[in-house]
């Protein structure tokens, strides 16, 4: 019995559906200062379990910022932990493994890394710092950032389609053509 042969026409129609899958499937690049060697990082959860076994390793980890304070040579950012996504910016969600403070070199305008923007940085874990969040103590994992990554504020979309008003309410629209006095042309 013959072998069959797909023709050539079938074969490139199933290249591109291949090609236009992959693509739908792919996410942004991972910003070059975030990129880092493959291999296990700690978790917030993890070093603020044992942070002396953490001391000096590398993270990468993001989340929103809280609270800014200017200091004479560098910044303090107090940030609420959130998991990443495939780019590396932190996810739109409520889950978090707590609070970590990053400390980045220089002065960080505070208009602009403003509270409830989204960063992501990499560097070492420095230890903890004991703060409060109102009255309430905290102990804040201590990072000190090697590069980060401010993320653009996210778009807002409005809830319905700019052309079309829930509210109005067209006398001749019917889903159906019985509801209509003439036929459909």
């Amino acid at each position: 019995m013959p072998e069959r042969i797909p023709s050539p026409a079938l074969v490139w129609c199933m290249c591109i559906i291949w090609v236009a899958t992959l693509s739908a499937c792919a996410t942004g690049p991972i910003p070059a200062a975030l990129q880092m060697p493959p291999g296990p990082l700690p978790t917030l959860h993890e070093v603020r379990n044992d942070p002396a076994a953490h001391l000096g390793q590398p993270v990468r980890w993001g989340g929103t910022i809280a609270q800014i304070e200017n200091l004479p040579s560098e910044t303090q950012l107090e940030l609420v932990s959130r998991p990443l996504g495939n780019t590396t910016r932190p996810q739109e969600t409520d889950l978090t493994e707590g609070r970590f403070v990053a400390i980045l070199p220089g002065f960080l305008d505070p208009a602009i890394y403003a509270p409830g923007r989204e960063l992501t940085l990499v560097g070492q874990i420095e230890g903890t710092l004991s703060r409060t969040i109102g009255t309430h103590p905290y102990a804040f994992v201590l990072i000190r950032a090697q590069a980060h990554h401010l993320w653009p504020e996210r778009e807002v979309l409005p809830p319905y389609p700019l052309h079309w008003n829930p509210w109005f309410y067209d006398p001749w629209y019917a889903p159906h053509p019985f509801h209509r006095p003439w036929p459909y042309h």
